[in-house]
């Protein structure tokens, strides 16, 4: 579930948007033309399973884009900027070998791969990690007592402060992995891949 996502998507958008936890039934025998998932794959217990499920929910020549890291295809001596590898929430690590090798077993055909460096960003993630365990053994980061806080409207200023931090949070992240990352060195390195298949008709 991404909060941040799914307000983009239904209050600027305007576009239908569900922030659950993802079921393969969840979509019943509803039909898409596209189908889009960040993240995700290396949470599946089955891949394949849920890919051909997703192959059955798309429409004739749909398409499927999903966006993963590259993990399998790392070279070991980037390991270390990794602050910590989400076991057992990750199930999987995939390499663009195995990705196309599971495209083709549940029925797609690989149309494009575009890849972008995550290095940068990890170093920073990294550094931010750093300084917040500084500031919780300094206990720097309590949690502010409203009763402290009283003469502060938190419908008004207080929230559109915060809303512009995180604003600003998230699109320094994405600058940071999707434009600088689209043209740093990317070979051997932690990357994350977008994948767009299209569902082949038997």
């Amino acid at each position: 579930m991404n909060n941040v996502l799914s307000d983009f998507i239904q209050n600027q958008l305007n576009i239908p948007c569900s922030n659950t936890i993802f079921k393969t039934n969840y979509f019943d025998d509803k039909k898409f033309d596209i189908i889009y998932h960040c993240d995700v794959i290396s949470h599946f217990y089955d891949p394949i399973k849920e890919f051909k499920k997703m192959y059955n929910n798309l429409n004739d020549s749909g398409y499927l884009i999903f966006e993963t890291g590259n993990l399998g295809d790392v070279e070991k001596k980037y390991y270390h900027v990794f602050t910590k590898f989400q076991y057992p929430d990750h199930l999987y690590f995939f390499s663009e070998k195995n990705l196309k090798e599971l495209l083709k077993i549940s029925g797609f055909k690989l149309i494009e791969t575009y890849r972008y460096s995550i290095l940068l960003q990890l170093k920073i993630n990294k550094i931010e990690n750093i300084f917040m365990n500084l500031l919780k053994k300094r206990n720097i980061n309590k949690k502010i007592d409203k009763k402290t806080i009283p003469n502060i409207n938190r419908n008004t200023t207080f929230i559109h402060l915060i809303n512009l931090f995180k604003n600003t949070y998230h699109y320094f992240n994405y600058l940071i992995r999707y434009k600088i990352g689209y043209i740093l060195p990317k070979k051997g390195r932690p990357q994350t891949v977008i994948i767009v298949a299209q569902k082949i008709i038997n």
